[in-house]
This record gives C-alpha cells, structure tokens and sequence, in this order.
C-alpha cells in the first residue's frame, strides 16, 4: 500500500511537465497559424517576410521545451552520506544546509545517541548541498526513511521521500527507533520542498509456505 503525501506548497512536477507539453504543441499550433497567416498574405500583397513574429513563436516553443527538460530529469546523483536507525534527533524533520555551518549543526545533532559517531564527511558547499529527513521518535521497529530522488521544475526543488513500515502480517519487535537519512544532492538554486511517499510493506509472501 503506498500513500503520496505532499507538504504544503508543493508543486506536482508530474503536474507541470504535462502542462508543459501541453504548451509545447500549443507553441506548435500558434507557429503554424503564423507562418499560414504570413503565407496567405504575403501571396496578396507581396509582403517580405517579418522575422520577428515568428522568432516570438520560436522562442516560446523553446522555453516551453526547456521546461519539459527540467520537469522531467530527475536526480540520480544523490550520495548519502548516513542513514541510521539511532539518530539524534527525537521529531520528525525535514532540512536544507547550504553551508558548512548549518550542516555541522544538523550532524552534530544526528549523531547524539552513537557512542561512536563517525566523522563529519567533507562536503562541497560549492557543487553539493545538504538534505536530512528524519521520522522522529518511532515506538516498535521495521519503520524506515530515506531520500530516494531529487527533481528541479523551474525554480523549485522537490525532495521525493519514503517512509515505511510493517503491515499486519509483519512481525514487530517492541523498541523505540529514531530513523534519519543524510544525503549530498548537487547544489541546485530555487525554493526546496519536500514529497512523502508513505509506503507499508507487505509480509504475506515472506511467511508463505513457513510451517510452525
């Protein structure tokens, strides 16, 4: 069973890229009505060409195109950094760091139950940014989060996460668990957002065929 879960204010890239190409053969139908209106004109009147009406009709075309492009490249180059079932943090969050600072910070954090925290990974503030999704304080086990993907539609960036957990035939034990993933993306501008997908997992097939 897999239930989609969007924060307030985001933006369905799925949405956008449909209505993009949507523009792209609007764009098509708009060039084609000006090169026939031109034709039929310029076979009245002699008329020379006017290039910038259809350079107009070109351009949009070519925006709407690059928009489709965005819309649908999503990001394969997500590189985690940790991803633990003792984090620090006791609710659930959902995090940028942009800067050295502000991910020392959310590390530092992170690792506030590990008796034996690793280092800091370096990062390159530069061409990386920080993306933390934690579920906060979570009673029994088989709960999960991660960071699955990364996708830039114009100038807002959508965070695809996962949260998991048992379903009825899933065996659980009794244990407080504080799940987080911590992950590098390519540094992108625009407002960042996030998209929870809240998937329970199905056991049936795993218990088959078992006898007692």
């Amino acid at each position: 069973m897999r239930k989609e879960e969007t924060h307030s204010g985001l933006a369905d890239s799925d949405a956008s890229a449909a209505m993009t190409s949507h523009g792209i053969v609007i764009g098509l139908g708009i060039l084609a009505c000006v090169l026939s209106g031109y034709g039929a004109e310029g076979a009245r009147a002699g008329a020379r060409p006017r290039p910038p009406v259809i350079s107009l009709a070109v351009g949009a075309i070519r925006a709407a195109a690059q928009h489709e492009s965005l819309a649908t490249q999503d990001g394969d180059s997500v590189r985690h950094l940790w991803k633990g079932y003792e984090s620090g943090f006791p609710h659930a969050l959902r995090a940028v760091a942009k800067d050295s600072a502000a991910f020392h910070a959310l590390w530092t954090q992170a690792m506030g139950r590990n008796p034996r925290p690793p280092a800091e990974p370096q990062v390159d503030f530069g061409r990386e940014m920080i993306i933390v999704a934690a579920m906060g304080e979570q009673n029994g086990s088989g709960r999960d989060i991660g960071v699955d993907s990364v996708r830039r539609v114009v100038q807002t960036v959508t965070v695809f996460v996962h949260l998991s957990s048992g379903g009825p035939y899933c065996g659980e034990v009794e244990t407080t668990m504080h799940p987080a993933d911590i992950v590098a993306v390519p540094r992108q501008p625009g407002t960042v957002v996030f998209h929870d997908s809240r998937v329970q997992r199905d056991c049936r097939s795993s218990t088959r065929g078992k006898t007692k």
